[in-house]
């Protein structure tokens, strides 16, 4: 369920946005998943999962599906969201993504060798939503696995 215009608004989120760098100084792209696709998923019922591609360029879009119970992701648990991406805005800056896609990458090579994606709450919960405990703990219980981050 991937939005054809996310990786438009993943290049110009919303100008007030503030996603956090990796380092001093970075100036690197600040990326945004739909919402719109995000929201849908979540009025549904179902569970927002983002994968990350980069299509026929160098540079990495996030994508959205909806968890099917087959596709693996890694559920991120960061201890401050906000050290990660903006859940304000649901933002991610291209550094924090390749962090990211780092990890996924290792776990990809050495273990799965399937689509793997991830969940954050930071860019998989609507900006001014929140999840129960409950859900959390299910996301959490059907992830590849839960990696705490921060």
């Amino acid at each position: 369920m991937s939005d054809p215009s996310a990786s438009e608004r993943s290049d110009s989120p919303s100008s007030n946005t503030s996603a956090p760098h990796t380092r001093h100084g970075c100036d690197c792209r600040i990326l945004q998943p739909s919402r719109h696709a995000i929201s849908q998923i979540v009025e549904a019922g179902g569970v927002p999962i983002l994968g990350i591609s980069t299509g026929d360029t160098d540079k990495l879009h996030l994508y959205e599906k909806t968890y099917d119970g087959k596709t693996a992701y890694v559920a991120f648990v960061p201890t401050d969201q906000h050290t990660v991406c903006s859940p304000d805005y649901n933002t991610i800056t291209t550094c924090q993504l390749m962090a990211l896609a780092m990890t996924l990458g290792k776990i990809y090579v050495h273990e799965i060798r399937a689509e793997l994606c991830f969940w954050l709450a930071g860019l998989c919960v609507p900006a001014g939503q929140s999840t129960s405990g409950a859900n959390v703990a299910e996301i959490q219980r059907n992830a590849y696995r839960v990696l705490r981050i921060g």
